[in-house]
């Protein structure tokens, strides 16, 4: 089988998503007590909490989507008996890729946020 773990960026977030650290606005609750923490709506499609298994599965606005029957466990690379090693690379691929776009984008927001004038 492939390794989960491959030193790329994309790697690094699925561990952190697999170690339930990923820094959605839901994690960030449990340290911030601002307004738009406090509502942990998705930074970037709005519609639902912004949590890991929103990010990682069902986040509309990223891109490529998993394939449909993609369970969250599989989408973070455990694997049951039945799922091969080609068909868990392939959909942690997918997985790394949305949570590496999903950091891109939430940084970018943060930045033009940080650089508004008061």
């Amino acid at each position: 089988m492939k390794p989960l773990y491959d030193n790329s960026g994309g790697s690094a977030l699925l561990f952190e998503a697999r170690a339930g650290a990923l820094r959605t606005l839901a994690y960030h609750r449990r340290f911030y007590t601002s307004a738009d923490v406090a509502r942990a709506i998705c930074r970037i499609c709005g519609t639902e909490e912004e949590i890991t298994e929103h990010i990682v599965l069902r986040c509309a606005d990223l891109c490529p989507g998993h394939l449909g029957g993609t369970t969250y466990s599989l989408a973070l690379g455990f694997r049951g008996d039945a799922e091969k090693s080609t068909v868990v690379a392939r959909v942690v691929y997918v997985t790394k890729q949305r949570l590496v776009q999903c950091r891109r984008r939430t940084r970018r927001q943060c930045r033009r946020a940080d650089n508004v004038d008061v």
